[in-house]
C-alpha cells in the first residue's frame, strides 16, 4: 500500500526556515525588509531562515509581515514526508521504465512503427479535448485492427492505410497534439517475450522526448 507523501503536522524548524525564505524572496524582500516589515531584528531574520528556533511572537510578526494568518506559522500543515517520498521514488524506479520517443509525422511512419510490434498500447500525456478524445479513440481501434490482419494487406492497401493514419494525425495537430512511438520488449505470460508498440499522444507545445511508463500495462494484440 502506497504511503502518503504528505503529512498534517507542524514544521520543523529547518522546514520552517525554507517556509519563511521562500515566501520572502516571493515578494522580493531581502532580510532586512522582512525585519522592518516584521518590526523584528535583522538577526532575529537570519537565525530564523538558518533552521534556528525561533518564538512564537517572532513567528506571528511574520506572519503578519507577510499578511497572512497570524498564526499560520505556529500551527500544523500539510507538509511532505521525506521518507515517504523518497520510498515512493524508488518504487517508481522499480516499477517504471524510461523510454525515448520517436515522433511520427506522417502516415506511413505510424503504420511501419506498428507493424513493428506483436502488440500496442496508446497512452495520454495530459487530458485531450473532446474532438481529440474521439480521434484517439479512431486511431486506436484502427491500429488495433491493422495489427491482427498486417498480413494480408497488399502494398496498394498499405498505402490507403497510410492516407487514413495521416488524416488522423493531421486531425489531432489541429487539437494541438502530437503522436509519438517507441518500441519496448515486455515478459507476456511469463515465459514469452513480446514487443509492444507504445503510441503517446502528447502536447505540441510540451511533447516529450522521453517518458516513463508502467512496466506492466494494458496491451492490445
Amino acid at each position: 500500500m502506497q504511503k502518503p507523501i504528505f503529512e498534517y503536522r507542524r514544521p520543523t524548524n529547518n522546514e520552517l526556515a525554507t517556509i519563511i525564505t521562500q515566501e520572502r524572496k516571493n515578494r522580493g524582500w531581502t532580510q532586512e525588509t522582512l525585519a522592518e516589515l516584521a518590526n523584528v531584528t535583522s538577526r532575529t531574520i537570519q537565525r530564523i531562515e538558518k533552521g534556528d528556533h525561533s518564538s512564537v511572537d517572532s513567528r506571528i510578526c511574520i506572519a503578519r509581515a507577510f499578511e497572512l494568518d497570524q498564526d499560520i506559522f505556529n500551527k500544523e500543515m500539510y507538509l511532505p514526508n521525506i521518507e515517504n517520498i523518497k520510498e515512493e521514488q524508488e518504487r517508481i524506479k522499480r516499477e517504471t521504465s524510461v523510454l525515448a520517443l520517436s515522433l511520427t509525422s506522417t502516415g506511413k511512419q505510424l503504420r511501419e512503427w506498428s507493424e513493428t510490434g506483436d502488440a500496442f498500447s496508446l497512452i495520454h500525456l495530459r487530458d485531450l479535448t473532446e474532438a481529440a478524445e474521439k480521434k484517439s479513440a479512431e486511431l486506436e481501434d484502427f491500429l488495433k485492427e491493422y495489427m491482427d490482419c498486417k498480413d494480408l494487406y497488399s502494398a496498394s492497401q498499405k498505402i490507403d492505410v497510410n492516407i487514413i493514419l495521416q488524416e488522423m494525425i493531421d486531425d489531432l495537430k489541429k487539437e494541438g497534439f502530437l503522436i509519438g512511438a517507441v518500441n519496448r520488449r515486455m515478459l507476456y505470460n511469463g515465459n514469452y517475450t513480446l514487443v509492444c508498440v507504445q503510441v503517446v499522444i502528447g502536447q505540441i507545445d510540451e511533447f516529450p522526448k522521453a517518458i516513463r511508463v508502467p512496466n506492466k500495462m494494458p496491451i492490445h494484440f
